[in-house]
């Protein structure tokens, strides 16, 4: 009875730590998170640099400069978009279909797709997405889907609508990579609250309709769904050749999500029961109360330079060698599952 008396109130703190600045990783005042200064433009600006792809499924409104409206599009539509950067300014060119924005991407570089968790605007996925091909040097194709509500709830409702639009993205964007891109590798990262994205292309039956493997590596990080039962989703992911979970059992963000869903969360770590198709990395070792390690905006990451190796390793695709010289088995903690 107590219990449930002060459910809501715990509820209503876990809310107030999960947009907390710390929380959400906004510790370098010189991220892109709150970056604003971009424009729509028909055609890409000559000098334009850091090219990345966003696919978007927001509540675009085109014949209105391209504001957008809260909510997934009522028609289901997905815009994509190719983004640039010119000293201050970021560049936004409406595309036609994924073919058309991938084609003018470097063909030097690896492929990875970004999908993230919730609570994020239009604006602060521009950011991100700059800062990931600015860190790590590859091309990007970050899936947009609206989670900047203010209930965990409304974000795995429209996590559901736009799974279509997302395994479509994926066929699309494989075939074209596998064309025009044939030396580049093509990884994944689920993030957060993305993680349902790729729960939902089980249990909706998406997979059967995605080529198998077509991904090097699939990266369920920092898990925003249960940990109960993950195991009988995640071994019927068959998109990728390798599959990691990425885990720290400090993550405070995780942890109010549990206030919020009454579960524990993969992103904190396993029980006995482990899917037989992943390995599991756990950070719980290193990472204190951290949510985002890949981005290399916190006092953690800047300390430890493994963080940005691993990342970097599974962005392009290759093996994760716990026997290298960087250590990083002992980084893990020992906490390996399921090695591959």
């Amino acid at each position: 009875m107590r219990t449930t008396t002060y459910l809501p109130l715990i509820q209503l703190f876990a809310l107030l730590i999960l947009f907390s600045p710390s929380v959400n990783g906004k510790h370098d005042q010189n991220s892109y998170d709150s970056w604003e200064n971009y424009k729509f433009v028909s055609n890409i600006p000559r000098n334009a640099t850091d090219r990345f792809i966003i696919v978007s499924t927001r509540n675009f409104i085109p014949e209105n400069g391209y504001d957008y409206l809260a909510g997934v599009h009522p028609n289901h539509a997905e815009f994509i978009f190719l983004v640039s950067k010119f000293e201050d300014s970021t560049f936004i060119t409406p595309c036609n279909n994924v073919k058309e924005a991938i084609r003018v991407l470097d063909r030097g570089n690896d492929f990875l797709v970004y999908v993230h968790g919730h609570g994020k605007t239009f604006e602060e996925n521009l950011g991100r997405g700059l800062e990931v091909i600015e860190r790590y040097g590859i091309n990007l194709i970050m899936f947009d889907w609206p989670t900047n509500c203010l209930f965990i709830r409304n974000s795995i409702i429209n996590s559901k609508k736009v799974t279509e639009n997302f395994a479509q993205v994926l066929h699309a964007s494989h075939q074209t990579i596998s064309q025009y891109f044939p030396q580049s590798t093509f990884s994944i990262i689920f993030h957060s609250m993305g993680n349902h994205l790729a729960k939902n292309l089980v249990e909706m039956g998406f997979t059967e309709k995605i080529s198998p493997d077509i991904f090097d590596n699939l990266i369920l990080n920092a898990a925003a769904v249960s940990q109960k039962g993950h195991s009988s989703w995640v071994e019927k992911l068959n998109i990728q050749k390798r599959l990691y979970i990425i885990y720290n059992d400090g993550d405070m963000a995780l942890w109010t999500v549990k206030c919020f869903r009454l579960s524990k969360q993969l992103g904190t770590g396993v029980r006995l029961i482990t899917a037989k198709n992943a390995v599991y990395l756990s950070f719980s070792n290193v990472a204190t109360t951290e949510h985002n390690l890949f981005l290399g905006r916190n006092e953690v990451e800047k300390r430890d330079s493994r963080f940005y190796y691993l990342y970097s390793t599974l962005f392009r695709g290759l093996v994760i060698d716990l026997e290298d010289s960087f250590q990083l088995s002992e980084m893990l903690d020992g906490k390996v599952y399921n090695l591959l």
